[in-house]
């Protein structure tokens, strides 16, 4: 069985008296808990994995709010937009540098249970998918699955939108000219 361990010394050390029948109940407890040992790695791996990609993608999203801080800039000093417009940018700004810091704060955090659980130090390293049922593995399932669970990625997606959004609208002003 995977992840299961044999630990067949123990065995050798039954008495004929019935001692085989603790030794078989032990045996059993500690390949019990070598299961319950890899199925949290295995979970903590998952949140690694999850946690990375989420970081990638809060770096794609700050990488674009961050591309187009100068044009909001002169958007606001050009009378194009609000004050309050402007301030609802560096908000969203702000909260796309702290999305990012949180993921990564996640990410650590499962290394570190990673860590506790194996006993041995564990760099931060890119993680492979993790291997899922066959009915999780279409991109577009987990896609709108995740959007609609998630508040955080409705909230990113919107922020997309709205960026392609003043987008247009600034390539159309006279800010770029």
């Amino acid at each position: 069985r995977d992840g299961a361990v044999h630990v067949p010394s123990l065995q050798r050390l039954a008495e004929p008296t019935g001692g085989s029948v603790i030794i078989s109940s032990t045996i059993r407890e500690v390949e019990a808990a070598a299961q319950r040992v890899a199925e949290e790695l295995r979970q903590q791996y998952t949140l690694y994995w999850q946690y990375s990609r989420a970081e990638q993608l809060a770096a794609r999203h700050l990488e674009s709010l961050s591309a187009n801080e100068a044009a909001a800039s002169k958007l606001h000093e050009k009378g194009m937009w609000t004050g309050s417009e402007y301030l609802h940018f560096n908000n969203s700004l702000a909260a796309a540098r702290d999305e990012l810091q949180r993921f990564r704060a996640l990410q650590r955090m499962a290394l570190n249970t990673m860590y506790s659980i194996v006993g041995q130090r564990i760099d931060a390293f890119q993680p492979a998918q993790p291997d899922f049922p066959q009915l999780c593995l279409s991109s577009e399932k987990l896609n709108r699955s995740a959007e609609r669970h998630s508040a955080e990625l409705r909230k990113l997606a919107a922020q997309r939108e709205a960026l392609a959004y003043n987008r247009e609208i600034g390539a159309g002003s006279s800010v770029n000219a």
